[in-house]
């Protein structure tokens, strides 16, 4: 999905306003620990590629997921590099758990995350666990 030589206004949003991050999905219940994903936050979503689907071109696994989907995001106290998102599609909640390279790109994620759904939040902000 994404060239290496690709410039800002060719990124999905078009606008040039983005963040890219490189974090691990972590997974219950997989033989393998953590996937590697690039994790870019645009102005209206939230895209989630595979590291090596990047660098095939090939987006099997890519999701795109609308901040307007996104019912939550929260960095653990306990692991300040996880952080989860919670996103309600199709009358059901998916929730995604990431691990961020450190700390402060954590904090930093939660912070863009919370700031691209801010549009879409209702006066209540649902408890999601």
């Amino acid at each position: 999905m994404l060239h290496p030589l690709a410039q800002k206004a060719d990124l999905p949003g078009g606008n040039g306003r983005y963040k890219k991050y490189t974090v691990f999905r972590k997974q219950p219940m997989s033989f393998t620990s953590h996937h590697q994903y690039n994790l870019i936050l645009d102005e209206e979503y939230m895209h989630a590629i595979p590291a090596e689907s990047a660098r095939t071109m090939s987006n099997e696994k890519a999701r795109r997921i609308p901040f307007s989907e996104i019912v939550g995001c929260k960095q653990s106290s306990r692991h300040a590099k996880q952080f989860k998102v919670v996103v309600f599609k199709d009358s059901a909640q998916k929730r995604y758990d990431w691990i961020a390279q450190t700390a402060a790109e954590a904090a930093d994620i939660v912070e863009e995350t919370s700031r691209g759904m801010e549009p879409y939040r209702h006066n209540e902000i649902p408890d999601f666990g």
